[in-house]
């Protein structure tokens, strides 16, 4: 006899996503990070609307631009007010909608991410003298942060690296391509804390 226990993780941006550009203070490449502030500039008859990024070695800042030349009517009122009141949860959504930066031609840097796991759900099927237990679990991935599979893993399993890919060669857990996509299922033969 076996019981199956099911979980659900979630996988959530916790900072927006860092950008590798040129430097023209440091004279080099390197990564910059959302301040989350953000820099409205009202032009005429016209609004510029920019999330604030800085060089994480010499301070030097760039403009990501959220909205260009448009007509302050065109902003949602609410939307507006977390603008200028640098509006946290505002700067986070901005700082993930990979749309924005493909517009602005901004590199992402796929190692700079910082993200947390979160537990959704767990569910147990039961049944009586349980010899073996296996888990399947769910990684929603919503915002389609690119991070390798063997790492979430690692980190739901509470185990090394090296110990998940040694479960993986012996069978034991099943993981099914190389980074988290949008929904992934792995499966364990067992817990990671049997030997």
């Amino acid at each position: 006899m076996c019981y199956l226990e099911k979980s659900e993780y979630r996988i959530l941006p916790v900072s927006g996503y860092k950008i590798l550009r040129g430097c023209p203070g440091c004279g080099c490449r390197s990564a910059y990070a959302s301040t989350g502030n953000f820099r409205v500039n009202a032009n005429g008859k016209q609004i510029d609307v920019w999330l604030i990024y800085r060089c994480e070695k010499c301070g030097h800042t760039y403009n990501l631009a959220i909205y260009e030349r448009v007509a302050p009517k065109d902003i949602p009122e609410e939307e507006y007010r977390q603008f200028l009141e640098n509006h946290q949860t505002a700067a986070l959504w901005w700082g993930t909608r990979k749309e924005v930066f493909a517009r602005n031609r901004a590199e992402i840097d796929p190692e700079g991410i910082d993200y947390e796991i979160i537990l959704i759900g767990k569910e147990n099927e039961e049944n009586e003298g349980r010899e073996r237990k296996e888990r399947l679990i769910t990684i929603d991935n919503p915002y389609e942060l690119k991070i390798r599979t063997d790492k979430v893993a690692a980190e739901i399993c509470h185990i090394t690296r090296s110990r998940l890919r040694r479960l993986v060669k012996e069978g034991r857990i099943d993981l099914p391509q190389n980074y988290i996509g949008r929904k992934t299922e792995l499966e364990l033969a067992k817990t990671s804390t049997d030997t």
